[in-house]
């Protein structure tokens, strides 16, 4: 039913993209290959989320999935050269305690 989804929403996308903005269907689709490798990582970590789900208890699967908001801080501090606030810091230092709190049980 999700796979039927997603195929059904790039349905609407294209249908949407060829009616109304026609140039950026054609760049969309001349980068290609950078679409088929997200693609294929997107693939992957659906995949992961399911075999992690299966072989531990929900609330630690979650809890670990939300390293991904450290991620997102340090690819925008590291990459962006962003600056983030004391309370952003803060955040992000509560989040690694409760992660590895999780994990340490």
């Amino acid at each position: 039913a999700g796979a039927l989804g997603v195929i059904g929403q790039a349905f609407v996308m294209v249908g949407y993209l060829f009616m109304f903005r026609k140039q950026e269907l054609i760049a969309s689709l001349s980068e290609w290959k950078p679409g088929v490798l997200t693609g294929v990582f997107a693939t992957t970590a659906t995949g992961s989320w399911f075999v992690a789900f299966a072989m531990h208890s929900g609330a630690a699967v979650r809890a670990v999935g939300q390293i991904e908001l450290v991620l997102s801080i340090a690819i925008t501090i590291l990459a962006f050269k962003q600056k983030i606030t004391k309370i952003e810091l803060t955040g992000v230092v509560l989040l690694l305690a409760s992660i590895l709190l999780v994990v340490l049980n």
